[in-house]
């Protein structure tokens, strides 16, 4: 990756965390990376590209890794104990990235960055509901209540991990 565009990422990812993705435009991102609007341009074809290049880079390797972890083996508590972890890890390392992360899902409903973040919400969704349908030959209580299991473990994971950042 060139070094312009690696700029560019990580500007973004700054004024999007700190500012909020609709506050910031693209004059201001090319002004603090110090480069022409026709190189963000190039790059990224648009300030949403420039947002979904920045989730890419920012969620993928996140969800890459959460999709290993979200392997039932047979052991529930065991399953959901190293999910659990795997999310508190991620933000404890990368605290700008989840709360920015967690901030555009509240976005307006049809906003460009609520949107894009869209299939990255999705994809932790389908992970977590997945582990309980896996899970429903061992616990047959779970059947039928693996979308509400899902959604409400990760609103669970969410809400802890948002308390203990204060």
């Amino acid at each position: 990756m060139s070094d312009t565009k690696t700029e560019l990422l990580q500007t973004a990812l700054r004024l999007f965390a700190n500012e909020g993705y609709e506050n910031v435009g693209t004059q201001k991102i090319v002004d603090t990376a110090q480069v022409k609007k026709p190189t963000l341009y190039y790059h990224f074809g648009s300030k949403q590209g420039l947002l979904a290049a920045v989730l890419e880079a920012t969620y993928a390797p996140f969800l890459a890794s959460l999709k290993a972890q979200a392997i039932y083996n047979g052991d529930l508590t065991f399953t959901l104990e190293g999910l659990v972890s795997h999310y508190f890890t991620f933000a404890r390392e990368q605290p700008v990235v989840y709360r920015w992360g967690l901030a555009l899902g509240y976005a307006p409903k049809q906003s460009e960055a609520c949107l894009t973040m869209r299939p990255f919400f999705t994809q932790q969704l389908q992970l977590l509901t997945q582990v309980f349908e896996d899970a429903v030959p061992q616990h047959g209580n779970l059947k039928g209540r693996s979308d509400v299991l899902g959604i409400t473990f990760l609103g669970a994971i969410n809400a802890s991990i948002t308390r203990s950042f204060y």
